[in-house]
């Protein structure tokens, strides 16, 4: 029962081939950590500060605009009023509620 067990080493020099950079840039690996450190960290950063600002409540003054369609009076050269807006009410009466017509 007692087998034998080879050991097979191969020279693996032919799977990985090395070219040279052809920019010729040198970056090494602590740059490049710390430029995405850098840029983790100011992540954060803005992002702690949008939730801090978002989660504000605000104090919003709301003014209730009334709609008013008046519009300036008009007045010519000479100081006469052209045009001039007036408040117009209209008043309706139903003929078929009308109950003394001689009154009326």
């Amino acid at each position: 029962m007692n087998k034998k067990k080879n050991l097979f080493i191969f020279d693996s020099s032919n799977y990985f081939n090395y070219e040279k950079n052809k920019s010729n840039l040198n970056i090494s690996f602590n740059r490049i950590t710390f430029i995405f450190f850098l840029f983790l960290t100011l992540t954060f950063i803005f992002s702690f500060k949008v939730i801090y600002l978002g989660s504000l409540e605000k104090n919003i003054n709301k003014k209730n605009i009334t709609k008013s369609d008046n519009r300036s009076t008009i007045i010519d050269r000479e100081g006469n009023i052209i045009a001039k807006t007036v408040i117009i009410k209209n008043v309706g009466i139903n003929p078929n509620l009308i109950i003394d017509k001689k009154r009326l």
